[in-house]
């Protein structure tokens, strides 16, 4: 849900993939379509209903497959609003640091 590498291991991204790049690899990360409490963007994909959510109560459901540290919810690719927001975080995490190649 973050879609960013963390600062704390991972100090210099886009110096990771030059390097990576220069011997001949390509880097690619592993993109999961949710996101879970305390994570970067959990906050405005519940607030803006980003989410994929509960026909009878209009509310976010919960994704319950337990890969989640906290409450997890799968944000909607259905919403074009979702789509441009989880892209502004995946170009922001990934492709502006010289990640061109996703598994999704």
């Amino acid at each position: 849900g973050d879609w960013s590498f963390d600062p704390a291991a991972w100090p210099d991204p886009a110096a990771m993939v030059k390097n990576l790049s220069s011997l001949g690899m390509r880097v690619m990360v592993s993109v999961w379509p949710f996101t879970t409490t305390g994570s970067t963007s959990h906050e405005t994909i519940v607030n803006k209903d980003y989410c994929v959510e509960n026909i009878t109560s209009q509310t976010c459901m919960p994704w319950p497959d337990g890969t989640c540290a906290g409450a997890c919810v799968l944000y909607d690719p259905s919403q074009e609003a979702a789509r441009s927001y989880v892209w502004s975080r995946l170009k922001a995490g990934y492709y502006d640091k010289g990640i061109k190649v996703y598994w999704l």
